[in-house]
């Protein structure tokens, strides 16, 4: 549930989103390029229904191929639990392979 911008209101709707993201670099310092950034979108939503068992985690999963050599690397972000109440700390696993 997101708050609807007015007639005159021009853009995304008005609501909370964070991002995970994860980019590769030769060290902690180095600042992501665009072109070797993934994100996952987490939206916060008012109220959620209660779900029931087996629903598949939240996840995504991106590849990218490299220009110069062969082969790609993937990506895998997965979120340890569907919803998350206030207060909660959010659990996400990355899964690297290269």
């Amino acid at each position: 549930v997101t708050l609807q911008a007015g007639e005159d209101d021009h853009g995304k709707p008005l609501g909370i989103e964070y991002y995970v993201k994860c980019w590769v670099g030769s060290n902690e310092e180095d600042k992501g390029h665009k072109r070797s950034t993934v994100q996952l979108a987490i939206k916060k939503l008012q109220y959620a229904p209660q779900s029931g068992a087996g629903n598949r985690l939240p996840s995504s999963l991106v590849s990218k191929g490299f220009t110069f050599s062969s082969g790609k690397i993937n990506l895998e972000v997965t979120l340890d639990k569907e919803i998350y109440y206030h207060g909660e700390k959010v659990g996400v696993n990355l899964m690297i392979s290269n």
